[in-house]
């Protein structure tokens, strides 16, 4: 003889219906979102050359320093950006210093970002770095020196 099920139980089994149902449901959302994301990113990478000026101001409030970043060419690796600067020039306010590096490339790392709610990079490489730090000490010979260094 087959058992019927009790209306307790067949109430637990809609119950557990409905939870399946709505996890797909956020799932297939997330995912959706996900690609969507992903896909104006593709686009509009190439336009962020466009928005040097806006990019400046933005990272020197960041950074409480002058900075002067120079475009290169953005692309998409697999997940991820990569964004390549042809010139990069810091100046910080507190001290007299210097950096200059010649070309870097950042490749900032979305879902890290969107989960702290601030911009979190994968990986930075950087080429011909230059700083220039002077300081103004007494000396000896001319009552003041400067040192510049580079590496």
């Amino acid at each position: 003889m087959e058992r019927t099920p009790q209306p307790a139980e067949r109430q637990g089994l809609r119950r557990l219906q409905r939870v399946l149902h709505t996890s797909y449901l956020v799932v297939a959302v997330a995912l959706i979102a996900v690609a969507a994301v992903m896909a104006l990113g593709r686009q509009l990478l190439p336009w962020l050359p466009l928005a040097e000026a806006e990019l400046n101001r933005w990272a020197a409030a960041q950074c409480g320093c002058e900075i002067e970043v120079r475009l290169g060419e953005s692309t998409w690796r697999g997940f991820y950006p990569t964004l390549r600067l042809s010139s990069l020039h810091l100046k910080p306010a507190s001290v007299d210093m210097e950096v200059h590096v010649q070309a870097a490339e950042l490749t900032p790392d979305p879902w890290r970002s969107l989960l702290q709610w601030r911009l979190v990079m994968r990986r930075v490489a950087a080429e011909r770095i230059e700083v220039q730090w002077r300081t103004h000490a007494k000396s000896p010979l001319d009552g003041r020196s400067a040192i510049e260094w580079a590496f």
